[in-house]
């Protein structure tokens, strides 16, 4: 919805995945999605490696032309999963994301917010994801973990519930990104 919004105002723009959307990252989600026992430093280090070859093959050349870049997820999923988690030292994790992301941050970070119970019950219906088949107790860790960085940073993070209808929630997004194009 946003895409056919912005096409229709002729916005230049890439909507991107992470971990993803290069040759290496697909490989890297590919491994971290199957059920394993991958240690969290190594998954940090993988979804970090990622980052890293999307940000220097997609993310900077579309700013270099003037494009406007939509992510899904980027540093902060890394510090609510691995972080506030899993247990990695956040500091620490913020370093490597300045490494892996040569110092780019996004604009605004717009967080769907949806109790870990609501969200359990909406991936009944899918096939489920090393991430996502973790317990609640998980699942709380890193809603706590985004919350509290939304906290910390007003201005650029926007708590949207993510239980209304997607219409409401699609305007409310649009809103700003309108008043920024």
């Amino acid at each position: 919805m946003l895409s056919d919004r912005l096409d229709k105002k002729n916005i230049p723009f890439v909507s991107l995945r992470e971990p993803g959307d290069t040759k290496i990252a697909e490989l890297i989600r590919s491994w971290l999605s199957q059920k394993s026992d991958i240690h969290p430093t190594t998954e940090l280090f993988l979804l970090e490696a990622a980052r890293s070859s999307l940000i220097q093959q997609k993310i900077i050349p579309a700013l270099e032309a003037d494009k406007f870049v939509i992510l899904d997820r980027f540093i902060y999923s890394t510090l609510a999963y691995q972080g506030y988690a899993r247990g990695i030292d956040k500091s620490f994790i913020t370093e490597v994301n300045k490494f892996a992301t040569l110092g780019l941050s996004p604009q605004k970070v717009f967080l769907m917010d949806l109790e870990p119970n609501k969200s359990i019950q909406r991936l009944l219906m899918k096939k489920k994801d090393r991430w996502e088949s973790e317990d609640v107790l998980f699942h709380e860790k890193v809603r706590n973990g985004y919350l509290n960085l939304a906290q910390n940073d007003p201005d650029t993070w926007e708590i949207v519930d993510a239980s209304l209808p997607v219409e409401q929630i699609h305007t409310r997004i649009w809103r700003y990104v309108e008043s920024v194009i």
